[in-house]
């Protein structure tokens, strides 16, 4: 682990991990694009690689793993996994020109080059010719479950995890546990932004408080499955990313003066 977390508090044994900028590596994109990157900053005292970490532990077991870089790792990986055959850290770091579509490219004063790597993309099944999918029709639910609001529970990127939540420059930018509504329904419901409200799924009920936002689809409350306290989590109770709410508003009671009377 990076951190002291209240997980690595109750381990017995916790193995100090290089952070993604401490070592070199490689990821896979969205885009199914494998690319390589180097190590950004020096990695702190007594730190290791998360397959070195790997690599000694299963050496203590009688393994003889004769992996002594990234790169060897890799190339089991691309003997192991056909997506990965061509991904080899040769390949990942082979240098491209960029394709110069103008000629308003200035490097004056800059410290890179035009180079960059590519990396290597993965093909599709749908790409290859030999593929073949069977498609079945799935008819919708003859009576949709009855509620206020349809809750989906997005992950958002700023959640205050262990990779992120040490960071201080970015501590504004993470997310507070809140259901988002539209304008629409936020009025319908008589809700104010910063109003709390309770969310009530098969019995399993939570109070959030509602920002009202111009993006949020009518009939819709997006309530992030990934923050503090896993909010969504609880009201959806690992049956999916969707479902349907009840909504309440939580009532505030008014301040009561109890100053004596003044007499004249």
């Amino acid at each position: 682990d990076l951190f002291m977390t209240p997980t690595a508090q109750l381990a017995d044994v916790v193995l100090p991990a290089q952070a993604v900028a401490e070592r070199n590596g490689s990821y896979t994109s969205i885009e199914r694009r494998v690319q390589a990157f180097d190590a950004a900053v020096p990695a702190p005292p007594n730190t290791r690689e998360d397959w070195r970490i790997i690599a000694a532990i299963a050496a203590k077991l009688g393994a003889d793993w004769a992996f002594s870089a990234a790169g060897d790792v890799m190339l089991e990986i691309n003997s192991a996994v056909p997506l990965y055959a061509h991904s080899s850290f040769e390949n990942l770091l082979s240098p491209i020109s960029l394709e110069r579509k103008s000629s308003h490219y200035i490097y004056s004063g800059t410290s890179f080059t035009a180079n960059a790597r590519e990396g290597v993309q993965w093909a599709t099944l749908a790409e290859q010719p030999d593929s073949a999918f069977d498609l079945k029709f799935m008819p919708p639910e003859k009576e949709p479950p009855q509620g206020d609001l349809t809750l989906v529970a997005p992950r958002v990127l700023y959640d205050g995890g262990t990779l992120i939540g040490e960071a201080e420059i970015i501590a504004a930018h993470i997310h507070q546990p809140a259901a988002a509504l539209s304008r629409y329904d936020a009025k319908r419901l008589n809700l104010n932004d910063g109003d709390e409200a309770t969310f009530t799924v098969n019995g399993v009920s939570l109070t959030l408080p509602v920002r009202v936002n111009r993006l949020t689809p009518r009939g819709v409350v997006l309530i992030p499955r990934n923050l503090k306290g896993f909010s969504a989590e609880k009201l959806l109770d690992g049956q999916g990313h969707v479902a349907v709410v009840e909504v309440e508003a939580v009532k505030s009671e008014p301040l009561v003066s109890t100053a004596p009377e003044m007499r004249g």
